[in-house]
C-alpha cells in the first residue's frame, strides 16, 4: 500500500487492485479508474494527473495520461502523452509531440509549444514556479506563471540556470 497527500484533507491510497481518495475528515473513500502520476494538488486545482493503467508498481505513462477530478471522475481523458499537476492555476500537458497549458477550467490555452519547462525558485522546503522557458521552431522564450509573455519568442539563446535560482539571461546572436 501506497499512501500520498493530495491536499491537507485528502490521501490518496494506493493498492494492488487500485486507487482511492481518502477523506481525512470523514472517512469516505472515493474509488477511481486512474493511477496518480502526481498527487499534491494546489486548492484550486481541478484535477490531478494520472495514467490510465499500472504496471511493477508504477502507473504506466505508456497507456496514456488524463485528469481525475477529487470526485473520482475522468475529467480529461487519458490520451495524453504527459501532464504535470496544476501550478498557479495552469497544468502544461504534451499532445504528440507538442506542448500546451490547461487552465482550471480544463481549457487550453497558451499557446503550442515545442518545448516547456518548468522555471522554479527553492523557497523554504518547496520550490516555487516563477515562469516556464518555452521553444517554438527554434526560437525561445520566457512566459510568467500566468502565462503572460515576459520575453517574446525571437532568435536569442535564453540560458536558464537552476544553479542561481532560477535566474535566466538573453543572449543575442551577435
Amino acid at each position: 500500500r501506497h499512501v500520498d497527500v493530495v491536499d491537507p484533507g485528502t490521501l490518496n491510497v494506493s493498492d494492488p487492485g487500485g486507487e482511492y481518495f481518502f477523506e481525512l475528515g470523514t472517512g469516505k473513500r472515493t474509488a477511481h479508474p486512474g493511477w496518480l502520476t502526481t498527487a499534491g494538488l494546489e486548492s484550486d486545482a481541478p484535477a490531478a494527473p494520472a495514467a490510465a493503467k499500472r504496471t511493477d508498481n508504477a502507473p504506466d505513462v505508456d497507456s496514456g495520461i488524463g485528469f481525475i477530478d477529487r470526485g473520482g471522475r475522468w475529467v480529461v481523458s487519458p490520451g495524453l502523452q504527459d501532464a504535470s499537476a496544476f501550478r498557479h492555476g495552469h497544468a502544461v500537458i504534451r499532445t504528440g509531440g507538442e506542448f500546451t497549458f490547461l487552465d482550471v477550467g480544463l481549457r487550453r490555452v497558451g499557446g503550442e509549444w515545442d518545448d516547456v519547462e518548468a522555471l522554479e525558485v527553492s523557497v523554504g522546503s518547496a520550490p516555487d514556479l516563477v515562469g516556464y522557458q518555452v521553444t517554438r521552431d527554434g526560437q525561445q522564450g520566457i512566459l510568467g506563471p500566468d502565462l503572460r509573455v515576459i520575453v517574446s519568442p525571437g532568435d536569442s539563446e535564453i540560458q536558464c540556470s537552476t544553479d542561481a535560482v532560477a535566474a535566466c539571461a538573453v543572449v543575442a546572436d551577435d
